[in-house]
């Protein structure tokens, strides 16, 4: 049981990954599994999807999901928390034995528990009842017909933290890229596992800037820079790419001095 969050800006894949994580629960054979959707954007085989139309004034997620509970579902996906009647219920849910993923609008995956709060979901509640908050975004790929590799500069290792000499991706363009560069996008994360820490954190009135500052202290792999940084080595984005999506909004976010 709990509460799985997922954020992200719109268009940044956040309903693609609680697809894919509702197929892993039916691959599972978890077996009462309802989602409430504003649209359903794809059918799912095994879970049984309601649509509702939140524009009108008598429907609500909130509203939806209290009937939704009287079914007994083992497992409940919220297509968006966009309210504190919203927020309150989904984490309420989770005390009943419920697993519940939903997604919200936030910049990050530490911003998720103070946006709850800031909803009007009790601070105890919220340290609760989460589970696991995430963050992504989308970046685009290199075009694997065109790319090829160069060494960073000396000053770029020293940016980031890498070890000279490393090779990273540089885009040229071509015929099947149409001359981008590009070809097609993949996401990138950042997770923070709600863990006893991340509670007393939260508990003792701790704000999003804290609370990412223990998670790149502890696990610096699992922020959107971390997981950023590797998809870079990997070839599967460009640097240049990376600073557009994740680096820049970081650095303002946080006011990082000394950092890209």
């Amino acid at each position: 049981n709990g509460v799985v969050i997922i954020s992200g800006p719109t268009g940044s894949g956040k309903t693609t990954t609680l697809y894919a994580g509702l197929r892993e629960l039916v691959d599972q054979e978890i077996l009462h599994i309802i989602s409430i959707e504003d649209p359903v954007e794809k059918p799912v085989d095994g879970v049984t999807q309601i649509k509702i139309d939140s524009r009108q004034e008598r429907v609500s997620f909130a509203r939806a999901l209290r009937s939704v509970l009287r079914h007994d579902p083992d497992v409940i996906m919220i297509g968006e928390i966009r309210d504190g009647e919203t927020a309150e219920t989904v984490l309420k849910s989770a005390l009943t034995g419920h697993l519940v993923l939903a997604t919200l609008h936030t910049n990050s995956a530490p911003g998720i528990l103070n946006r709850l709060i800031d909803l009007g979901a009790p601070r105890f509640l919220v340290a609760a009842t989460l589970r696991l908050v995430m963050a992504q975004r989308l970046v685009r790929r290199p075009c694997q017909a065109c790319m090829e590799w160069e060494e960073a500069s000396e000053e770029t290792c020293k940016r980031y933290g890498w070890k000279s000499p490393v090779r990273i991706p540089k885009v040229k363009g071509c015929a099947y890229c149409g001359m981008t560069g590009f070809s097609g996008r993949t996401a990138i994360y950042e997770m923070l596992p709600v863990t006893d820490a991340v509670r007393d954190l939260l508990l003792e009135g701790n704000g999003e800037a804290a609370i990412y500052d223990y998670l790149k202290r502890k696990a610096p792999d699992l922020t959107l820079r971390g997981d950023g940084l590797q998809k870079v080595l990997d070839g599967e984005t460009t640097l240049e790419e990376l600073e557009r999506t994740v680096i820049d909004e970081e650095h303002a976010l946080y006011q990082l001095e000394g950092e890209a």
